[in-house]
């Protein structure tokens, strides 16, 4: 259901939204020099065999002209001269200038997780079980493996 043309676009708009500034965000996040060293916005390219688009090309297209996304379309000759010793069979290509990728993930989750032991924050290895919202409403208890704790504020973090 959510691969329907009018949740894909839904769906685009969260997704925008939330990360229309992450580079500006992730450079906030490690700092200059650190954003410099471990993020790349270099654009990416996606590439196809042959020449006939897919059903999907045209839904695609409408994303990135709803939320004004750069793109570039890159033949044979271009994709040679930006990968030389790729496939003949690969025809086309997207230039896609704004995306960017990171070199090594676990260096930024260390990185992240210094400079927030550096602000005051605490890491804790324990298995929280559940959150109990406090009686005066002012935090919650967070039972877990090994104690119960009172807290403020927090912050669940589950992934994709």
């Amino acid at each position: 259901m959510a691969g329907r043309p009018d949740r894909v676009l839904a769906i685009s708009d969260a997704m925008r939204a939330l990360h229309r500034n992450t580079f500006a965000c992730w450079q906030e996040l490690l700092g200059p020099a650190r954003f410099h060293d471990l993020e790349r916005p270099v654009g990416s390219v996606q590439i196809w065999e042959g020449e006939a688009k897919s059903a999907a090309a045209a839904l695609e297209q409408r994303v990135r002209e709803r939320h004004d996304i750069r793109a570039e379309p890159l033949g044979p000759d271009e994709l040679r001269q930006m990968f030389p010793g790729i496939s003949r069979d690969i025809r086309r290509g997207l230039l896609v200038p704004g995306n960017g990728f990171t070199i090594n993930p676990q260096r930024i989750v260390t990185s992240l997780a210094e400079r927030f032991l550096a602000d005051g924050g605490e890491i804790i290895a324990e298995r929280a079980m559940k959150l109990i919202p406090t009686a005066a409403g002012s935090g919650f208890m967070v039972m877990t493996n090994i104690p119960n704790r009172l807290a403020a504020r927090v912050v669940v973090a589950a992934g994709a």
